[in-house]
């Protein structure tokens, strides 16, 4: 095996992990480790020659993903010759191999043991929406693949505003067998300032309760993303060299005791490809084994981000209160310590955003068991030391300096752990910022391929495709984790610039699958040829340094970073391939079961490489989304949820499209029956203001202390007249249409509905092909 093939396996293998080589560990400790500057450092003739020689040897693929950023300007030497030794070429011991193997077999028996008809033929038809009589058709496009030709295809979808997505959620509770609504309803509550539900962080109690009533029933989907999980079954290794020998990695399984966290650190700082500043504190008890040059980022990210949310769901599969309490306890340790947050022009932004993000989720999933005053104090925290650094990066950074093709995998996760953030805090003023800055990267990100920048680019290519997939991942998975924290509320940013991410996703993935499959070159699209073997050799004295603002690579001079030349021969090069789990599932499951798309790819992808894991900030998208769609989502459509107030516009056919009778629609007031009742909240719908319809059980509780059981406030014009003529029924509506404390079915049409909707039991229940 090439040493270049060798790095090219351990990236698959370990992905996002740190390496230090034995070699290097004594050099490495001197830079990093000690408290001299890299001025001094520098000084002395002899350090400064051997920086120059490690700089110049950073030439492998898994050096030039990870530290391809860091210049090569002297300020930045020793930083980048840190990174470069801690991502030279390696071959894994013998008993780090045998443990990946081990985890690489678990994976292939869980595929060839448990079917999954939702990658294949389980979605085959998309759902009827009633285009023109009840929804907007707009149009999703998606690159498809021929060999390496690559033609574009369009799909009718539903333009899906907040009105049709509560209607159809509400049609959907409706049929539940009762004990999921009552799981439902002892999980949710809803805050009337904020207008946010909870607990909603990617997963709410929707799917939490099909999750669990899944697991009950050994549903072979869930019961494998489960040992996944709690047991780290199939989930390889990201090891780590240390000093003198052997290797360390974060645990991959979820233990109720034994864990070493929480890790805090009152002062974070924080340089290029996570490397702790001169100085920089580790955690006192911090693993003694594990590597020191990037404990910062280790212990925040990599261990206790990571493993707050593992636990938070592992909460929910098991409902050990151990689980939460570790929760609680890793997330107040670092709001209680940390008081200080860089470096701002260097990794201080992301690690904040992969921080914050990761724990803001796992926190609102336990956020019934939060300690009084932890919520607040975990969010006066972000907003006084970490929310900062990203408001930095996009206000100033970005917005004011104008950088072209700025936009990247950083402003991915900036908008998702804002939103994160908001929907913990009731802020919905940083939520707002949050969804500007997700539409932003999209729009910006993903613009490839599309009118003035359609040239020489293909759809679904990002400002990073070039530079490496693994990136590239990055960026995709916190926008679709953030277009899913959305969709909990109700707000559909999957559509965003024309479904964009939906493009992203089936280009990506088709990069993928041919580098899965020998590296077949000949599944690439036209243009595109595979780093390895292909990529020319820089001129005398430079190395490649992919330029984002060009849209190209360049050699620069690793001297002292100055520009030699541009790379013109008109071929993308892909790097850093290698499956992530960074929202494969969730987006899959909106486009293709939601909406009813046709992705291949990422069936393909997807089918090869689940359970998804948990992955630094992104991951468990299988436990929770896997084949939800038509159960959550497809069994709520009919046209008296899609038509604007449950009104039935006319039709030509006397039944549905399949052949089934059509089912006789509910009053206008029983509708808002069915949905008024409890607390409502302000929205725009179809017809202007609605009443929340997922607000069903009248004795939901809310997350601020009102009643929801209280009648709606109908004074100050809040609704229209209208509306509080059917707010003002429903509260004195005989008990049969209303919806009690036991979560009564709202109508008696709704109950003869109800009787049609499958049972949320098993995989043979839940996935249907979709006839209404």
């Amino acid at each position: 095996m090439t040493s270049s093939k060798a790095v090219t396996l351990v990236l698959l293998l370990l992905g996002s992990q740190q390496i230090l080589q034995p070699c290097a560990a004594r050099q490495l400790q001197q830079l990093i480790a000690s408290n001299s500057t890299h001025q001094q450092l520098l000084t002395d003739s002899s350090s400064a020659a051997q920086l120059q020689a490690s700089a110049s040897s950073c030439d492998s693929e898994k050096q030039m993903v990870m530290c391809g950023d860091i210049p090569y300007t002297l300020a930045f030497r020793a930083e980048r010759v840190a990174c470069c030794e801690m991502h030279q070429p390696m071959v894994l011991p013998a008993a780090a191999q045998q443990a990946n193997s081990l985890a690489t077999e678990q994976q292939r028996q869980v595929r060839r043991q448990i079917p999954r008809s939702d990658l294949t033929d389980g979605l085959l038809y998309p759902p009827r929406y009633e285009f023109g009589r009840c929804t907007t058709k707009q149009q999703a496009t998606v690159p498809t693949f021929s060999g390496r030709a690559v033609t574009l295809r369009s799909f009718d979808v539903p333009k899906l505003d907040k009105g049709i997505i509560q209607r159809v959620k509400a049609r959907v509770y409706s049929g539940l067998p009762q004990h999921i609504k009552d799981d439902i309803n002892r999980m949710r509550s809803w805050h009337s300032g904020s207008g946010f539900q909870h607990p909603a962080a990617c997963a709410g109690p929707f799917e939490l309760a099909v999750m669990r009533e899944r697991l009950r029933n050994n549903n072979n989907i869930q019961t494998a993303a489960r040992d996944s999980l709690l047991y780290g079954t199939g989930v390889k290794q990201k090891n780590y060299w240390l000093p003198g020998g052997g290797t360390w990695a974060p645990p991959t399984n979820c233990p109720a005791d034994g864990y070493v966290g929480p890790l805090p650190i009152s002062k974070v700082q924080i340089k290029w490809s996570g490397i702790s500043a001169s100085g920089g504190e580790c955690p006192g008890n911090y693993p003694v084994q594990a590597p020191r040059s990037n404990c910062q980022h280790i212990s925040l990210v990599e261990l206790d981000a990571q493993m707050s949310y593992k636990m938070a769901m592992a909460w929910h599969v098991t409902g050990d209160d151990r689980y939460a309490n570790k929760v609680l306890q890793i997330v107040d340790a670092h709001a209680s310590t940390n008081k200080e947050w860089g470096l701002r022009h260097e990794n201080g932004p992301l690690e904040a955003g992969w921080t914050i993000a990761t724990m803001a989720r796992a926190l609102e999933l336990v956020r019934s068991k939060a300690w009084p005053g932890l919520i607040d104090r975990f969010s006066n925290w972000a907003k006084a030391v970490t929310l900062p650094q990203m408001d930095y990066y996009y206000d100033v950074l970005t917005k004011q300096q104008q950088i072209p093709n700025h936009f990247g995998n950083w402003h991915a996760t900036i908008a998702e752990a804002m939103m994160a953030v908001g929907v913990l805090a009731n802020d919905r003023g940083r939520y707002n910022k949050g969804v500007v800055i997700f539409h932003d990267t999209v729009k910006h990100y993903l613009k490839w391929g599309k009118g003035s920048f359609a040239q020489n680019r293909i759809l679904g290519e990002c400002s990073e495709t070039m530079r490496d997939l693994y990136h590239v991942q990055f960026g995709l998975g916190s926008l679709l984790q953030a277009a899913e924290i959305a969709w909990q509320q109700d707000d559909d940013l999957y559509s965003s610039d024309n479904y964009a991410l939906a493009a992203a996703m089936e280009l990506h993935a088709r990069i993928t699958n041919a580098w899965d499959s020998n590296r077949d070159a000949n599944m690439l699209p036209q243009g595109f040829k595979f780093y390895e073997g292909n990529m020319p050799a820089p001129p005398a004295g430079t190395r490649w340094q992919f330029d984002m603002q060009k849209q190209r690579w360049a050699a620069v001079y690793t001297s002292n970073g100055a520009w030699h030349s541009d790379l013109w021969d008109g071929v993308k090069y892909l790097l850093g391939i290698g499956f992530l789990p960074t929202g494969w599932e969730m987006g899959y499951n909106h486009f293709v079961g939601r909406l009813g798309l046709k992705m291949p790819e990422t069936a393909a992808l997807l089918a090869r490489s689940w359970p998804e894991w948990q992955e630094m900030q992104w991951g468990l998208g299988t436990i929770t989304h896997a084949n939800t769609a038509q159960s959550l989502w497809r069994d709520g459509i009919k046209d008296y949820t899609l038509c604007s107030n449950g009104r039935r516009r006319p039709s030509t056919a006397g039944t549905e499209q399949d052949g089934q009778d059509v089912l006789q629609a509910p009053s206008v007031a029983a509708q808002s029956a069915a949905v008024a009742v409890g607390t409502v909240q302000e929205g725009q719908g179809d017809d202007g203001l609605y009443a929340d319809p997922l607000l069903l059980a009248g004795d939901m509780p809310t997350d601020d202390g009102v009643s929801s059981l209280a009648t709606p406030q109908l004074a100050g014009g809040f609704y229209s007249p209208d509306m509080q003529g059917l707010l003002a029924e429903a509260t004195t509506a005989p008990a049969k249409t209303r919806v009690g404390a036991a979560g009564a079915v709202a109508s008696s049409a709704a109950a003869s509905d109800q009787q049609q909707m499958p049972k949320v039991a098993s995989e043979s229940d839940v996935v249907k092909t979709s006839t209404d």
